[in-house]
């Protein structure tokens, strides 16, 4: 088993602290050793569509993990990078067939988006958006392997 991992690096630490739950849970709930996990950074979460079709049309992978984190702003500027990104991503995993998780956070602060992405020293934990991307993307392959 193959896996990508796409990291939009314009908010390095969070998109940081999302790649380690990724990595961490992959290799420790699904012994997915790091041999088969590829990752490619981008400057920002709108290059992650281009850069998830470039990985699919290489046939190397059998699923895509998407991170980055993308906050509101004092203008629209995120939602149409926000609608732009998820809509690519429904698109190319329609069209190839594989899975796109998509672990992009769309906050309204940095703080809202520490909360999702483990925590931090001055933010406590929510949930971990980095290790449900692992788990989505793995029962995605499975059930990809049940139905085809």
């Amino acid at each position: 088993m193959r896996i990508a991992i796409i990291e939009a690096a314009y908010y390095k630490e969070i998109s940081a602290a999302l790649h380690s739950g990724v990595i961490n849970t992959l290799r420790e709930d699904y012994g997915i050793k790091a041999s088969s996990i590829t990752t490619y950074s981008v400057t920002g979460a709108y290059e992650l569509p281009l850069v998830a079709k470039w990985a699919l049309d290489s046939k190397q992978f059998d699923g895509i993990i998407a991170l980055g984190c993308v906050i509101k702003g004092q203008t629209d500027h995120d939602t149409y990078i926000n609608q732009s990104v998820f809509h690519h991503f429904t698109m190319l995993a329609l069209d190839y067939g594989k899975p796109i998780i998509n672990g992009v956070l769309t906050t309204n602060t940095k703080d809202q988006a520490w909360a999702r992405a483990g925590g931090n020293y001055s933010v406590e934990r929510k949930s971990h958006k980095g290790e449900d991307c692992a788990h989505a993307l793995m029962e995605m392959i499975q059930l990809k392997s049940k139905l085809t």
